[in-house]
């Protein structure tokens, strides 16, 4: 359990900390780590709230988006 529990903080870290990563995958891995009685616990927990604030920031930037789309949809004019 201790290999597979580094191993996969390993492979959440990256998706992390790489642009466009798959945070969702981060989480699952980490919420396992953090579950677990892996000497790893701890420090996947306070990856684990780093991940999940990535993931509520890019939803953010994701909504956001889609309003600036909806709001530039209704400022094209309509010929006459």
């Amino acid at each position: 359990m201790v290999e597979w529990a580094r191993s996969a903080m390993y492979v959440a870290r990256y998706y992390y900390v790489l642009d466009g990563g798959d945070l969702e995958l981060a989480k699952d891995l980490l919420e396992k780590v953090a579950g677990s009685n892996s000497e790893d616990a701890d420090s996947a927990a306070d990856l684990l709230k780093r991940v999940k604030a990535a993931i509520s920031r890019k939803e953010g930037l994701e909504g956001a988006d889609v309003d600036v789309k909806q709001e530039q949809d209704l400022s094209v004019e309509m010929p006459v």
